[in-house]
């Protein structure tokens, strides 16, 4: 659109011959861009995104007539299937509201302080039958106020000024202003992606779906983002009309535009505070018990969230038709003088409430816990870093602990990583997999994750120690309050054990023999009793062959550890005087390279 403008307002022809080394430059930086950051994107799309529509659109018509033996009304049936299924979550046309209400009909899905009342997100029927969902919302669309009534203002006097004079005293020339169609342009962005946000509400949506590929698209209320870029341009142009310069043959046109805008804004105004007052919370408290909202107490809150949004709509129209008419109607030698007054009061007014909005949907999440301190940490530090380390619990409590117990975090937090099936864990997790394997042998398993430590109850880490598993290293308390393991208050009554298990393989080392699998069966080979994991490991690729050996595997040694990469260099330093493959266990997650040197001399990883 700007190229249209440009070469418009020099002639097509003299832009290009002017202007074509920078377009060809363009073209160059836009395409290396888009290698580079968009390709994997569009790769994604099309080989992840689409796919899985097409497995859901599968599964939403599983056990369904084929398309051979399909009856009109099941074709037809079909079809209103995938256009509900692409149109779920269509932007309700009673909730545009919220753009300039916020939180009209509460906050998000299930919220307590005042969960959405609204129909975004609610499957087709669900008033009739109950089934799917009442609901599902978890953002604000909220544009603001002022965004909006300059946004007017803005196409206000686009449409009055479709050709005005060259503002320089010393050109008489009539020109277009590049600002007017500008202008134009983001209004109909606007309304064309607000009508496609309203999806099945608004035909223009099913000539959307109707484009190839378009009909895999869900959630069509995702273009009202679309629509806030829109409307932040065009609040933009609107400051912008509002403190630029005006010629004098201009002003009187400037200020009938002002006037308009002001007097759409009080009306805009009058009429939130009058439904803000004229609200009346009995006529929707069906609606809220038919949605599991209980009476009371949250019933209140949502009249309350309901009267004050429009309250706070209604008082920000009346702050904008004030700033707007005190300019439309100052006097010429003022009118700078209070534009740019006006212009930063509504920014700043703008900025504060956004933010106020926007906080409603902000949660703290304190992970101060992940990176307390922890004794246990501590001790293994003090051996050397925990690179390719992890640590193993048998049964703190009488349950699987969740992966989110603070002192557990703690000590991932510091790369010391737990491979123990934890809570919510399906079959296919490596973990569980893994936990399956070994159940009949404990100690291959702590030699398959590379355990350097084990927390356990005291009783059974005594007896690990005893028959000569493990090695006591610590005795600790779990703090109640703040969930993290602490100094005992008596060694005989302490609440958890450190253990280090004996004759770990180390997280880099040689091995000298090894077997052949494929990935999916490496694991029931470790498994197998006759395999010595001192001696082999199991690889995975083409022109590798069993190799056998009775000599155990050669440690090798970190020069420069993950953990001090940074992101950079991780060197591994191997001195052996046997042919070997090269082992490493990585639990770092982030990218870098490794060098190997062997002897001496530079390996290939």
């Amino acid at each position: 659109f700007r190229l249209i403008q440009v070469s418009r307002a020099v002639g097509i022809k003299t832009y290009f011959v002017a202007s074509w080394k920078k377009l060809a430059w363009g073209i160059v930086v836009t395409a290396v861009t888009f290698l580079v950051l968009g390709a994997q994107t569009v790769s994604h799309l099309i080989n992840v995104t689409l796919a899985g529509r097409e497995q859901q659109l599968a599964q939403a018509t599983a056990g369904k007539p084929d398309s051979a033996t399909k009856t009109a009304e099941e074709t037809q049936a079909e079809k209103h299937s995938q256009w509900i299924f692409a149109t779920n979550w269509s932007l309700p046309p009673e909730d545009t509201a919220e753009f300039i209400a916020p939180c009209l009909r509460g906050l998000d899905t299930g919220n307590p302080k005042g969960p959405y009342w609204g129909r975004l997100g609610q499957s087709e029927g669900w008033e009739k039958t109950h089934e799917g969902f009442a609901n599902f919302r978890q953002h604000t669309i909220y544009l603001g106020v002022m965004p909006c009534a300059f946004a007017v203002f803005a196409v206000i006097i686009a449409l009055s000024f479709r050709c005005r004079k060259h503002p320089h005293p010393a050109s008489s020339i009539p020109e277009r202003d590049p600002f007017i169609g500008l202008t134009f342009f983001w209004a109909a962005a606007a309304v064309i992606c607000l009508l496609l946000a309203l999806g099945r509400y608004a035909p223009l949506y099913r000539l959307f779906y109707e484009i190839p590929i378009m009909d895999k698209v869900r959630g069509p209320a995702k273009f009202v983002h679309l629509v806030e870029i829109s409307v932040s341009v065009l609040f933009a142009l609107g400051l912008t009309w509002l403190i630029r310069p005006v010629a004098d043959e201009d002003y009187k046109r400037f200020r009938l535009s002002g006037r308009l805008a002001m007097v759409l804004a009080t009306f805009a105004s009058a009429t939130c505070l009058g439904f803000s007052l004229s609200f009346n919370p009995h006529a929707h408290a069906s609606t809220w018990s038919l949605m599991g909202i209980p009476a009371g107490t949250i019933q209140t809150v949502l009249t309350d969230l309901y009267k004050g949004a429009l309250m706070r709509a209604g008082w920000l129209f009346a702050l904008a038709a004030a700033a707007i008419g005190a300019v439309a109607l100052a006097k010429p030698e003022k009118r700078k003088a209070f534009a740019w007054a006006s212009a930063i009061l509504v920014m700043i007014v703008s900025v504060f409430d956004m933010a106020e909005v926007g906080n409603r949907f902000a949660t703290v999440d304190d992970v101060a816990y992940k990176y307390a301190r922890s004794p246990v940490v501590d001790a293994l530090v003090k051996k050397g870093k925990p690179d390719g380390s992890a640590y193993s619990y048998l049964q703190l409590t009488n349950q699987l602990l969740p992966g989110n117990v603070p002192f557990l975090d703690a000590i991932g937090t510091a790369g010391i990583a737990c491979l123990d099936p934890q809570a919510g864990n399906d079959q296919s997790a490596d973990s569980v997999k893994a936990y399956l394997a070994f159940e009949k042998d404990i100690v291959k398993r702590w030699k398959y994750w590379g355990a350097a430590i084990v927390l356990a109850p005291p009783s059974v880490a005594a007896e690990m120690a005893r028959s000569g598993l493990a090695t006591l290293t610590g005795l600790y308390d779990i703090d109640q309050r703040r969930m993290q393991l602490v100094t005992p208050a008596s060694m005989q009554k302490a609440q958890v054990a450190t253990v280090a298990p004996q004759s770990m393989i180390p997280s880099v080392a040689v091995f000298h023999g090894w077997r052949t699998a494929a990935p999916e069966k490496a694991l029931s080979v470790l498994a197998e009793t006759s395999f010595d994991m001192d001696q082999q490991i199991v690889v995975s690729g083409e022109g590798l062959t069993d190799t056998d050996t009775s000599e155990k595997h050669t440690p090798a040694s970190w020069v420069k550890a993950p953990s001090d990469t940074r992101g950079n260099r991780a060197i591994i330093h191997v001195q052996t005087d046997k042919p070997g493959l090269l082992f490493m266990r990585d639990y770092v997650m982030r990218e870098f390279k490794t060098v190997a040197t062997v002897n001496g001399k530079k390996a290939p990883v």
